[in-house]
């Protein structure tokens, strides 16, 4: 059985006017969308003329956004057609041409998510043993109270 989508009403993030969103996965309206796609190929045909190219100058030569550019650049798209367009890395900064990280930053990144689950397991672990020690203990037999030694006396 496949669910469809109701349909959503929602503000496009570029000219703030209202559209039904039919799929769950747009942002901007159907005029703006068509836009996109048309700054888009601007951008595209402008880097295979000129693969070298800085975001900032892809802007300002073919009047795309920084955002549309810098999104196009992490899909990889300009790796793809052939061009080369450097941006910095997130967290070292050095220049790359497509994704977030450069590989140096993801290895770093993956290892320190596998060292967290590694981490995270042996925690619980740790809680499972504690649990399974407080019942041994517990079936061993009578532990004394302070109160039972003190009606003894």
């Amino acid at each position: 059985m496949i669910m469809k989508k109701k349909p959503t009403l929602r503000n496009c993030e570029e000219c703030g006017k209202v559209f039904v969103d039919n799929s769950g996965r747009m942002t901007v309206c159907p005029k703006c969308y068509e836009k996109q796609r048309e700054n888009e190929k601007l951008v595209i045909e402008y880097v295979r003329q000129h693969p070298h190219s800085t975001i900032k100058k892809i802007c300002k030569e073919t009047g795309a956004t920084f955002k549309l550019v810098s999104t196009m650049v992490q899909r990889g798209q300009f790796f793809a057609n052939g061009g080369q367009v450097l941006y910095p890395c997130s967290r070292c900064r050095k220049p790359i041409s497509h994704g977030i990280y450069c590989p140096a930053c993801a290895a770093l990144l993956n290892q320190a998510l596998r060292n967290s689950n590694e981490i995270a397991k042996s925690r619980e672990r740790m809680k499972e043993l504690s649990k399974e020690l407080g019942a041994a203990q517990r079936t061993k037999g009578h532990r004394l109270h302070w109160m039972d030694v003190r009606d003894k006396k």
